[in-house]
Formats: structure tokens, sequence, C-alpha cells
């Protein structure tokens, strides 16, 4: 019943994509409809997560938008933790037709955006790795808004990644806060932020706060290799800005800050504006010596 079930599920597949593309919000087709009807009978009845994950991967193995949001709803309804994992990597897998990508992506969009900073970590994970698997443009925003507000070195790692894989210029804003932010790629003791107002144009600023930085905390952190976390994290975000850029030799956020004042009339027209410096700043006793 098994292999007979995923042949039957594959055979469909097969015959929609000769089909005509449908559009999302479309009627679904009567075979998807049924598939849909399939899985909600044996979904329930599924003895063990891995027994569930085939049927929720054969539903999205129709590409149709219906069954994207199918699978959406468990994202919103069911309360096992490995079913939500389950279906936010299924939603990854509909990136073979227009249609079903837009009905996938909004979902994963919606359901990121309702996630709190109490929220599974898992999942916000799992919910980034999929907009970038499909990949989900329109995503990119959403995923920067997390990159910002986390504070998890796995979860900021993987929004990197996704960016990475979305490729918009959108992304760079967010991506030069956070490099600027974390200009040794540590977080600060005691939150404590340097600025300095050197009264110069361009990334003088910038340059002299994150000078300042270094000399107040030299010594902070434990001398040896960094974590391979970190060094995971800091050659992602290299290699996020040189995608997204086209340009391989920046290294750091005094280049990337210097690419986006070069290409201000490009990244005007698209509605990026270049973020104000939210590095380490000065305490107002320290800019008085």
């Amino acid at each position: 019943m098994k292999t007979a079930t995923r042949t039957l599920v594959l055979a469909l597949a097969a015959s929609l994509a000769a089909a005509p593309v449908a559009r999302a919000g479309d009627p679904a087709p009567a075979d998807v409809k049924e598939a849909i009807a399939y899985f909600d009978k044996y979904a329930a009845k599924a003895k063990d997560d891995s027994k569930y994950a085939e049927l929720v991967h054969d539903l999205a193995a129709t590409q149709e938008p219906a069954a994207a949001e199918r699978i959406a709803k468990i994202l919103t309804e069911d309360k096992n933790p490995e079913h939500l994992l389950i279906a936010a990597d299924a939603l990854s897998e509909f990136s073979k037709t227009a249609p079903g990508r837009e009905a996938a992506g909004k979902a994963l969009v919606k359901v990121l955006g309702q996630m709190k900073g109490a929220d599974d970590e898992d999942l916000a994970i799992q919910i980034v790795d999929a907009i970038g698997k499909l990949p989900y443009t329109p995503g990119c925003l959403p995923v920067c808004e997390i990159l910002i507000k986390s504070d998890s070195p796995w979860l900021m790692l993987r929004c990197v990644r996704t960016l990475g894989l979305l490729k918009d210029l959108h992304a760079l804003p967010a991506l030069l806060e956070i490099i600027e932010r974390f200009p040794t790629g540590f977080k600060w003791p005691g939150g404590d932020e340097v600025t300095v107002d050197t009264g110069s144009s361009g990334d003088a600023d910038a340059q002299a706060a994150e000078q300042k930085y270094n000399d107040q905390h030299k010594g902070d952190h434990k001398k040896g290799k960094p974590p391979v976390m970190f060094k995971a994290y800091v050659q992602e975000l290299k290699k996020t800005v040189q995608i997204i850029t086209n340009d391989p030799t920046i290294n750091g956020g005094r280049a990337l800050r210097a690419w986006m004042v070069a290409h201000v009339e490009e990244l005007t027209k698209l509605g990026i504006e270049i973020p104000k410096y939210k590095g380490p700043t000065l305490k107002d006793d320290d800019k008085k010596k």
C-alpha cells in the first residue's frame, strides 16, 4: 500500500508538470483536491513522524498552490513540534512552479512575521532556510528583521545564508548594520557603545568608532582561535555581501558602506537607504575628552 500510494502521487505530480500552469488563487484541480483529501484522512492516523513526513512530502510533490496552503495550515494549527518542522521543510520544495513558490513563500513569511523571540528557534531556522531554498525574494525584508532582532548566532547565521540565496540588494542595510554593530564579531561587555564625531564626511566616523572600540576592549576575549561557529558566521557574512554586491573585494563594514555610497543612485531607485552608522558609540563623558 505504501509503495502504491507513493507511485500514485508521483505519477500525479508528473502529469501536473505537463499541464498548463495554474495561478495562485485558482481553484484546485480535482485530482489535487483528492490528494489533499487523502492527506487529511491519513495524516491524523500516522503512527510516527516518519510516516507523517512521507504524507506531507507526497502532498508537496504536486507543486500546487492549494497543496502549499494545506501544508501551511500545519504551521498554524498543529501543536506537534516535529510536524511543524516537517511542514516548513516541505514548503521549501515548492520551487518548480511560480504559483506554488508564491503560495509557499507567502505562508512561510506570514508565520515568520508572527513569531516572537520566545518562539522555537529550530522552527524559525527551518522557516528561514525554506525561504532561501525556494527562493522567495519577498521574504528578504522579513528575514532581515529577524537577523537584526535575534541574538542567536545559529539563527543569525541561517538568516545571512538565506539572504545570500535571495541575492536581493534590499538586504544590504541590515547586513551593514550587523557588521558595524559588532566590528570585532563579539558583543561588547555590558552593551556599552562607542561613537566618535570627527566632523568628517564618508565613513571616517565609523572607522574612528571601530578603532576606539578595539582600543577599549583589548584583551576582553580569550586568546586562541575563535570558535567554529563564529568563523562560519563571519565567512557567511563575507560571502553573502560579495554575492549580493557582485564585488569579491568587499571584506568588511567599511568596504560595504563605501560600495553603497558609490552605488547610491541605483539603491535610491530601489527605495534602499544607506543606514546611519549604528555601531559602538562613545559615552558623553568620553566625547569630552
